[in-house]
């Protein structure tokens, strides 16, 4: 494909909704529902279309989104017609319960090159390797077929494709981990927790599937408490009452008891209020969340996307591994974290032990060569 009035065809996650006129005018369950039901999707999209624009600038004709239920109804020939190229900006998209053959479907009828970027696999262990469904198959097969590589988070989600048979892997980690490449990006950390007067929390409970869901709850009431007590701002994702109230800035006593109930506050409803009035945020344009981010000190939680957004904004993040899926973004950006067992064995939330464990040495010496190397798995797939 030669370089210049590039066609591109985007799959999977969305950008933010800064270029939607009027964009507040879009009904909330409309936005959150092409979120994929987080906000956090919106980075990955984000950093996708980010890294074409800078590295291809004016070679750029178009680049569209394509929701699935575009790709569900699209004609292959229309779409040979009208791009160059697919590209799927993923997710944590490979599991043992999704079948993406509809996916598989829309590129094979196209016959253009797929390129993805940032494919991981979900689990709770690290040797919980799954076999993937017939039509995801197909869609990886596609993939390395019609590509220099397909590029997935980490070594979990690799040996998952390794193990059904796609050997054409490059580890890449997440593409919102190169934003700021070519800028000698570096992160300095705060040298003790009197220097931290703004902090971004990140928290979940939209899942009860692991045991790690369970181990988190201690550690996330007390998280909340800390906040309440700092001023700290919670930026929710896909926590449905937070991100619901936190986007209109209004209560719901149905959603604040959901909340109330979950952190064992239904007899501090009144504070918990005032907390989600004014500290609890959900964005779903990169201005506005970005905006926020640079005005903090600090960042922990267990959303990635989260962090990711606080740390490009020059802002030290402290990851939570909770699942296979940070832990092996974090292993391979070379982030700090903590497990929920580590967090435990030391006898649960510790704000001080939170910041001693941000260490961002390794992450700062690799960041001008990891950033050259995921540049060149790039550009492998237009030039």
């Amino acid at each position: 494909m030669k370089v210049k009035n590039m066609r591109i065809c985007v799959i999977g996650c969305r950008w933010f909704f800064d270029d939607i006129k009027d964009n507040k005018t879009i009904p909330f369950d409309e936005q959150i529902d092409m979120a994929g039901k987080n906000t956090g999707n919106l980075f990955i999209g984000e950093a996708v279309r980010s890294h074409l624009r800078r590295l291809y600038g004016d070679k750029i004709e178009t680049i569209e989104h394509y929701s699935f239920p575009m790709t569900r109804a699209a004609d292959g020939a229309e779409i040979a017609e009208k791009f160059d190229h697919i590209v799927m900006a993923a997710s944590n998209m490979l599991n043992a319960g999704i079948d993406f053959g509809f996916l598989a479907t829309f590129v094979e009828a196209s016959g253009l090159p797929l390129s993805i970027f940032g494919l991981g696999a979900q689990a709770e262990h690290a040797d919980d390797i799954f076999k993937i469904s017939k039509g995801s198959k197909r869609l990886m097969d596609y993939a390395a077929a019609n590509s220099p590589g397909v590029g997935v988070r980490g070594s979990f989600t690799a040996a998952i494709l390794e193990h059904n048979g796609v050997k054409n892997i490059e580890i890449m980690g997440c593409p919102t981990g190169y934003i700021n490449a070519g800028t000698g990006f570096q992160i300095e950390v705060p040298k003790s927790v009197d220097d931290i007067k703004r902090a971004a929390v990140s928290y979940k409970r939209d899942r009860n599937k692991y045991k790690t869901d369970d181990q988190l709850k201690d550690i996330q009431i007390d998280m909340l408490k800390l906040s309440m007590d700092k001023g700290f701002d919670l930026v929710a994702q896909a926590d449905f009452a937070e991100t619901w109230m936190g986007y209109h800035k209004v209560i719901d006593p149905r959603k604040l008891n959901n909340m109330a109930t979950y952190f064992g506050m239904k007899d501090k409803k009144p504070d918990l209020e005032q907390y989600v009035l004014n500290h609890v945020h959900s964005y779903f344009t990169w201005e506005e969340w970005r905006t926020l981010m640079e005005q903090m000190d600090f960042a922990f939680g267990c959303r990635f996307h989260g962090n990711m957004m606080a740390m490009n904004a020059g802002v030290p993040a402290l990851f939570m591994l909770h699942d296979t899926r940070t832990a092996e973004l974090c292993e391979t950006l070379r982030l700090p974290g903590l497990t929920i067992e580590e967090i435990e064995k030391s006898g649960g939330f510790n704000f001080e032990q939170f910041l001693e464990a941000t260490d961002y040495g390794p992450f700062n010496a690799n960041f001008d060569a990891a950033c050259e190397k995921f540049d060149g798995f790039f550009r492998s797939h237009f030039d």
